[in-house]
C-alpha cells in the first residue's frame, strides 16, 4: 500500500501533467499517510507500506522520524519509505 503527501498546496497550484493543467480534487484532500498506514498496519500483516513521496522538508525531521519508527514497529518491519525534498513548482 503506497501513499503520497501534500501536507499543503499553494493557491493556483497547477498541475503539470494535465492537459487544462487543473489540479485534479483528489490533491486536495490527501489523508495523512501515517494514519491511514498506522491503521493499515493493525489490519494487515503481509502487504508492504510505504510511501510514494513524503515530504521531509515540510515537517519536523525528529517527529517525523518517530512516527514512521512507530509504523516499522506495528507493521513488524513492513514499512519502506519514499523521500522527495522538493514541493510543487509555482507557474
Amino acid at each position: 500500500m503506497w501513499l503520497g503527501e501534500h501536507t499543503h498546496l499553494p493557491v493556483g497550484t497547477k498541475h503539470p501533467n494535465a492537459v487544462d493543467r487543473v489540479l485534479p480534487e483528489r490533491y486536495r484532500r490527501f489523508p495523512d499517510p501515517w494514519a491511514v498506514l498506522a491503521a493499515a498496519a493493525a489490519v494487515t500483516d503481509r502487504i508492504r507500506l510505504g510511501t510514494l513521496i513524503a515530504l521531509v522538508a515540510e515537517h519536523n525531521v525528529l517527529a517525523l522520524a518517530k512516527v514512521i519508527a512507530t509504523v516499522d514497529q506495528l507493521s513488524r518491519g513492513r514499512v519502506e519509505f519514499g523521500v522527495v525534498t522538493g514541493g510543487t513548482r509555482q507557474r
